[in-house]
């Protein structure tokens, strides 16, 4: 994106301006129906986890139970989800893109599916839904000293 960018109400009325640079929102003013300005917001937000990408990989790591199957077969690897954070923000239609077996993208589900209520994303000032493809990564620890599994 370059330049200014405008967009309007269903009767005409201007309801946005926002000023591009290289695909970077710079600045921008929002208007309400009646033509008054009132508080900017970007005309497309991702959804957000509350408390952040720290709360979200807290949770993660709080609730995973790394799979026997893979424990006892030493399966590593990394399990790619995706699901949909929906307009009330919760999540739903999660599915497996990538498993490295052993009931990881299994365990991959059940965490996108106990995380807690998203915010979610917007698109010109109302909720829409959006899809999101998620890594998560399984990996086996060791105990240097005995060199036996903790999980």
């Amino acid at each position: 994106l370059q330049g200014e960018s405008r967009t309007y109400y269903p009767g005409g009325q201007l309801r946005r301006i926002e000023l591009f640079d290289k695909d970077t929102l710079v600045r921008g003013t929002c208007f309400k129906e009646d033509g008054t300005p009132q508080e900017f917001t970007p005309s497309q937000q991702a959804p957000t986890y509350p408390g952040g990408e720290k709360a979200l990989f807290q949770h993660f790591s709080a609730s995973l139970q790394y799979p026997k199957d893979a424990f006892d077969r030493d399966i590593e690897g990394t399990a790619l989800i995706s699901f949909v954070v929906n307009k009330d923000g919760h999540v739903s239609d999660v599915i497996i893109l990538k498993d490295p077996g052993g009931g990881c993208g299994l365990e991959a589900v059940r965490l996108a599916k106990s995380m807690a209520r998203w915010n979610p994303g917007f698109a010109h000032d109302e909720p829409v839904k959006v899809r999101y493809n998620m890594p998560l990564k399984f990996k086996l620890v060791y105990d240097q000293k005995k060199r036996r599994k903790k999980h």
